[in-house]
């Protein structure tokens, strides 16, 4: 969030799973959270949920594109909605970044080898591993709720071609 706000986006509209999803309503928390400490807001009008594949990606264009104001930035849950946003932006005729930028949440391969390249947000996938072996280590030996926790790991910023400044 921090990436989008010093580029001057307030206007960000969030594409994400299904909220029966951790993966994704925490991660909506979090930017909740984050845009409110720099003054913005994301209302549930600038929400749509989805599967994470490139086809929903690709027609959340469609829907971003048909909101009343259009946002400068939308964050994507995953890379691969990203990716589907970027295709069905530039066959509407929109040129990211110049027109809206785009942000995903993987780092997968891919992400970087479209054009523009898609900027991500890294996760730490040995880390993650380690932490939910320990989280199933836990079930199995029956921990109790007090013994169980959630997790947070780190996570950077991969700067791709995909955001910039918005237009004024």
């Amino acid at each position: 969030m921090d990436h989008l706000v010093d580029l001057g986006h307030g206007d960000i509209a969030f594409l994400r799973e299904p909220h029966t999803n951790i993966f994704t309503s925490e991660p909506e928390g979090g930017l909740r959270d984050a845009l409110s400490c720099h003054g913005f807001a994301l209302p549930d009008t600038r929400i749509w949920g989805s599967d994470f594949t490139l086809e929903e990606g690709f027609a959340a264009a469609e829907w971003v594109l048909g909101l009343p104001e259009r946002p400068t930035a939308v964050i994507c849950a995953f890379d691969q909605i990203a990716i589907g946003l970027l295709s069905g932006l530039a066959k509407a005729g929109l040129n990211v970044p110049a027109d809206m930028s785009i942000v995903g949440f993987d780092d997968i391969v891919s992400a970087a080898y479209v054009s523009p390249s898609v900027t991500t947000i890294r996760q730490d996938r040995i880390g993650l591993g380690r932490a939910a072996s320990k989280v199933i280590l836990k079930q199995i030996n029956k921990a109790t709720a007090q013994e169980r926790c959630i997790c947070t790991l780190p996570v950077s910023l991969i700067p791709q071609q995909s955001s910039a400044t918005p237009r004024s």
